[in-house]
C-alpha cells in the first residue's frame, strides 16, 4: 500500500522534504517467536454499542481471540492500562478511548495471516492510532 501525501503537500512548510518510500515486505514461518508491542483499544458489541474492556482477563480473552484470527498465539503477555484519551469524531462526537498496551511474545501459527494481520492492525480505532503490532526479534 502506498501512502496518499496529497493532503498534506498543499500545506506550505508542512513537509521539509518529498518523503522517500522503501519497499519492505517482512517474511515470518510457523512456529517463529517475535516479541511484540500491541496499543490498542480493546473493546466488545454488545447490544450494537461498543464496550471498553476493564478487567486484565477481558482485555487478555480479547487478545487471545485476535491472536487467532490473526494467524498467531500469545505466549505471554504484560497488560498496562494507560490514561483514556478523548478524542473527537468526524461528526465532532466526543468519545474516550480507553488505551491498553500489551508487551510480550508470540508464536507465528500462520505466516499468511500474520502478514495481514500487521499490515491490517488489530482491533477497533486504528484513525485514532490504536491497533499497530509492532515487532522484534526475541
Amino acid at each position: 500500500m502506498i501512502p496518499d501525501w496529497s493532503p498534506i503537500k498543499g500545506i506550505d512548510g508542512y513537509l521539509a522534504e518529498e518523503p522517500r518510500l522503501t519497499s519492505y515486505m517482512p517474511r515470518f514461518a510457523v512456529g517463529q517467536i517475535l516479541a511484540f508491542r500491541l496499543r490498542c483499544n480493546p473493546t466488545v458489541k454488545r447490544q450494537g454499542n461498543r464496550c471498553a474492556l476493564r478487567t486484565e482477563t477481558e482485555r487478555m480473552t480479547w487478545l487471545e481471540r485476535k491472536a487467532e484470527k490473526g494467524g498467531f498465539v500469545v505466549c505471554r503477555a504484560d497488560i498496562k492500562a494507560l490514561d483514556p484519551i478523548t478524542t473527537c469524531t468526524a461528526k465532532a462526537q466526543t468519545v474516550t478511548l480507553n488505551s491498553v498496551q500489551y508487551d510480550g511474545l508470540l508464536r507465528v501459527v500462520d505466516p499468511d495471516r500474520f502478514r495481514e494481520t500487521l499490515e491490517g492492525g488489530i482491533g477497533s480505532a486504528k484513525g485514532f492510532g490504536f491497533g499497530m503490532l509492532s515487532l522484534a526479534r526475541s
